[in-house]
């Protein structure tokens, strides 16, 4: 539905698979990579009883290891996950599911098979060099995106970005190796997980309140009526689209281009 958070649809799939199941061992460690590839669909992610970290997100390695319990994977969001499964065995499977809306969703279930040696100790990678930057509510705010619709266009509706929707926008330039923050503010009621192409960026605000995330992402969550602070430096030049990973929105218009010179 355009005029809201997009195509759910009401069947979840998992590499394909509604029932997906994944084998291991007592004392192992898997190395999951989670994609979510939804049109709009998010997923708050509910690994029970399981210890998961994760470790890069939308394909960066994280600063350190942080829970990957509750993370929320938007459309176009990725992360990477280490999965310690206990050795003291049982029958009953491990359930991973999604917890995003009031519905509890099954999303993969792990069944034991075998013991091995428990390998809990090995730590998972974590990168070398990672940006120190801090929020304030001081900050300069360099560019403000605000998110909104109103009715008109194809589709009847027409999702805008700062009043505009695309192909009509208003482009910002950024320099090349400069540090900048980009405000999105979501006038809207609806949920945009906004996507940056060509650049990574740092999570630094969500209403005013700093956030620390130990990772850099290309897409974040905007929730209704929510503002939220990034931080980016720019190293690839050209012109890069940035648009709601709700494709029905950016279809509507929800989309704009980034210039870095």
């Amino acid at each position: 539905d355009l005029a809201h958070d997009g195509r759910w649809g009401n069947f979840i799939t998992v590499n394909g698979q509604p029932d997906y199941e994944l084998k291991a061992k007592a004392g192992e460690r898997l190395r999951l990579r989670l994609v979510n590839t939804s049109n709009a669909r998010v997923y708050k992610l509910d690994f029970g009883d399981l210890e998961a970290q994760g470790f890069a997100v939308d394909g960066m390695l994280a600063k350190e290891p942080f829970t990957a319990q509750g993370f929320e994977l938007a459309p176009g969001n990725r992360i990477d996950v280490d999965v310690f499964i206990p050795q003291l065995s049982r029958s009953k499977p491990y359930v991973i599911r999604d917890t995003f809306t009031r519905q509890s969703n099954t999303l993969a279930t792990i069944t034991i098979d075998g013991n091995v040696d428990a390998v809990k100790d090995i730590q998972p990678p974590a990168a070398t060099v990672f940006p120190d930057w801090t929020s304030s509510t001081q900050r300069t705010i360099d560019a403000e995106y605000r998110l909104n619709a109103r009715r008109g266009g194809q589709f009847g509706i027409e999702w805008t970005i700062n009043d505009k929707a695309y192909p009509d926008y208003d482009p910002i330039t950024l320099k090349k190796g400069e540090y900048n923050v980009i405000r999105f503010t979501n006038e809207s009621a609806r949920l945009h997980p906004m996507h940056l192409h060509g650049q990574f960026f740092k999570v630094l605000a969500r209403n005013g309140q700093q956030v620390d995330e130990p990772y850099l992402r290309d897409t974040v969550l905007i929730k209704s009526k929510e503002t939220v602070d990034i931080g980016l430096m720019p190293l690839d030049k050209g012109v890069w689209t940035s648009h709601c990973h709700a494709l029905e929105h950016a279809e509507a218009g929800m989309m704009t281009v980034v210039a870095v010179k």
